[in-house]
């Protein structure tokens, strides 16, 4: 492909949304959530789960292959191998291992990677148009919760090669070095999804403390900061510790008691659930 990042009149990107799931061998709430609001709002022809297992059990699996029978889109499993070492040095068991795998499979299909808790509000098409958009604040390291990317995108590899220099002693070691050695001097090599919820800070209390009615105009996608069903530790400093709220907020979820809450998220999960239930019935 040529050096153009963005802009193309057609769309580039294949319509393959990606997940990568690693020693939870089940769709939990929060994944079951983001995969209904890809199959509402994207329409995708196929959703891989990349796994370092052969089946997913659940309930909330079984649910997901009804609704996406409905729409025509696949979803298949697909067996992979958690990384344990890249270039020949050892990965620490960590968000690393979660990092890698992402890169890897949009090198080889393209499409749109998501991590296990992202909400898509609405289709991600308009940036199907160019070879690579992510979410990354000029002042902040990058982030990879959500991947748009053609397959032959040169920037993918620069992600993954910078991992020659992988110290396992840095946190956040690849993040840093690429923003700081690429991004600053590059910014034309990618596209910065802007109206992405990412940010603990300014986006968790408008899902879990308040209603915000603007959430389905001002954002393309929401990164849920849930593991499993829950808000987890790390979460909950973000979404309210940060601020000093009081802890009167629920932070465990399951899909009867989410609809009796008045906050941004029930209204979230409200909607993909009606629109399981007027598909299959």
């Amino acid at each position: 492909m040529d050096n153009k990042t963005f802009g193309y009149k057609q769309l580039i990107v294949p319509n393959i949304v990606h997940y990568v799931l690693f020693t939870i061998h089940e769709i939990e709430f929060a994944h079951f959530i983001s995969i209904l609001s890809v199959l509402k709002n994207q329409r995708p022809e196929i959703i891989y789960i990349h796994c370092d297992c052969h089946q997913i059990s659940g309930q909330y699996f079984q649910r997901v292959l009804k609704v996406a029978d409905k729409v025509n889109t696949k979803v298949i499993v697909r067996y992979v191998d958690k990384p344990t070492e890249i270039f020949g040095k050892k990965l620490k068991d960590n968000w690393i291992n979660w990092y890698i795998m992402p890169i890897k499979v949009l090198i080889e299909f393209g499409g749109i990677y998501l991590d296990n808790d992202i909400y898509v509000v609405k289709s991600l098409d308009v940036f199907r148009k160019n070879k690579i958009t992510l979410y990354w604040d000029t002042y902040m390291h990058l982030d990879n919760q959500l991947i748009i990317a053609h397959k032959k995108t040169a920037f993918l590899k620069v992600m993954l090669n910078l991992f020659y220099y992988y110290d396992n002693t840095v946190w956040y070691f690849i993040r840093e070095f690429v923003t700081k050695d690429y991004l600053m001097k590059r910014p034309e090599l990618v596209v910065s999804m802007a109206k992405f919820g990412f940010n603990g800070t300014t986006v968790c209390h408008k899902l879990y403390q308040m209603y915000y009615k603007d959430w389905k105009t001002e954002f393309y996608a929401i990164h849920m900061l849930l593991k499993g069903n829950k808000i987890s530790t790390y979460n909950k400093f973000y979404c309210f510790g940060v601020f000093h709220w009081i802890y009167q907020t629920i932070t465990e979820f399951d899909e009867h008691s989410v609809r009796q809450l008045n906050i941004t998220f029930s209204e979230m999960c409200g909607q993909v659930f009606d629109f399981e239930y007027n598909l299959i019935h």
